[in-house]
């Protein structure tokens, strides 16, 4: 998937903004390798991560692949920018885990999101929302996405999602998360 960063500069990308704001901005790229990672056999849970104050249990085999953060630019004058924090993780298997964290509002349309089913839970004791899509990021896909804010004061924005469609195992992950205070685990 491609997405605009500048007039006429496009890099592959796969982001997606919760809440949208009209315009892009401009960004401070630092790392741009994804892929997309394919249906297969249930994440079982081993090795813990933190990321942005959040800790988790990560899938057995699942392995860093990418870490960014951007710096973009709000389209409202004189706002600050939001600085989005991006990490991935793969297996073996090439399925993926993926999280978004934000300094500030999420403000990239990265595309339409149908949602097919949707449900409540708690991550780290806040109130978050699960879907199951139909369409993500403007594609037809089958995703797995839960949406939740950050402890107040902040509450800043969180995103993990995975197209391993194992409902238990995404809830699993998503019960083994805590935060752990502020931004202190980027």
């Amino acid at each position: 998937m491609l997405h605009t960063l500048q007039a006429g500069i496009a890099l592959p990308r796969v982001t997606l903004a919760l809440v949208l704001a009209a315009g892009l901005g401009a960004c401070s790229q630092q790392s741009t390798t994804r892929n997309r990672p394919s249906e297969g056999p249930s994440m079982t849970a081993q090795g813990a991560q933190t990321f942005a104050g959040l800790t988790f249990t990560l899938p057995a085999g699942f392995t860093l692949k990418d870490s960014t953060e951007e710096k973009v630019a709000s389209p409202i004058p004189g706002a600050p920018p939001t600085v989005e924090h991006f990490r991935s993780f793969v297996n073996a298997a090439g399925q993926g885990l993926y999280l978004f964290y934000w300094d500030g509002i999420p403000v990239r349309d990265r595309g339409p999101m149908v949602v097919a089913e949707k449900w409540e839970t708690t991550v780290g004791g806040e109130k978050a929302t699960i879907s199951l899509t139909s369409t993500f990021f403007g594609k037809a896909q089958r995703v797995l996405a839960a949406h939740f804010a950050g402890p107040p004061p902040a509450r800043n924005r969180y995103l993990i999602y995975t197209t391993l469609i194992d409902k238990a195992a995404f809830e699993t992950l998503l019960g083994s998360a805590r935060f752990t205070g502020g931004a202190a685990g980027r």
